[in-house]
């Protein structure tokens, strides 16, 4: 039997490095350029299924939360101006059951950039299925600094947060 790490990604996909540890242990994430836009993947394996063998609701609302800001980072206004984007809110609509293997690809549509938010919906299809819509608000941070490790890694600062 051939695993799903085996059967990887479609043609023109590659993984991208985001969103720290934890999407590190729940990828990996991959992306294809479609040129402004960009298509998010996921390849549906073991670890992402709950007791009944379906992928679990939480993996996708993670992979939904990844894959709006990740559309976003090819965009003009963050590439000149790269910016973490926190997730202010989050809307998940399950369409369909995913299984193990899938292969999911999302696509987001980018809706309003202000000042300080994004607001951006999507959908997430498997074999051109609808499974997920989903819909966003995501808050424009500061810029993230030259040589910080930035969103696409996934390393942790050394130095977590505080509150303030």
């Amino acid at each position: 039997m051939t695993s799903s790490i085996d059967q990887g990604a479609p043609p023109g996909y590659v993984v991208v490095q985001m969103g720290g540890p934890f999407v590190a242990l729940n990828g990996p994430l991959w992306v294809a350029e479609l040129g402004d836009s960009k298509r998010v993947g996921l390849r549906v394996q073991r670890k992402h299924c709950n007791v009944m063998g379906f992928c679990q609701g939480g993996m996708l609302a993670t992979f939904a939360d990844m894959m709006m800001p990740v559309s976003m980072y090819g965009r003009p206004e963050f590439v000149s101006r790269p910016s973490f984007l926190p997730t202010v809110s989050l809307q998940i609509d399950y369409i369909a059951p995913v299984f193990l293997n899938d292969w999911l690809e999302g696509t987001t549509e980018i809706i309003k950039i202000t000042r300080s938010l994004v607001f951006a919906q999507g959908v997430v299809r498997v074999d051109g299925k609808p499974v997920l819509r989903c819909s966003g608000i995501y808050s424009v941070g500061p810029p993230i600094p030259p040589g910080s490790i930035g969103m696409y890694t996934d390393e942790m600062p050394d130095i977590a947060p505080v509150r303030s």
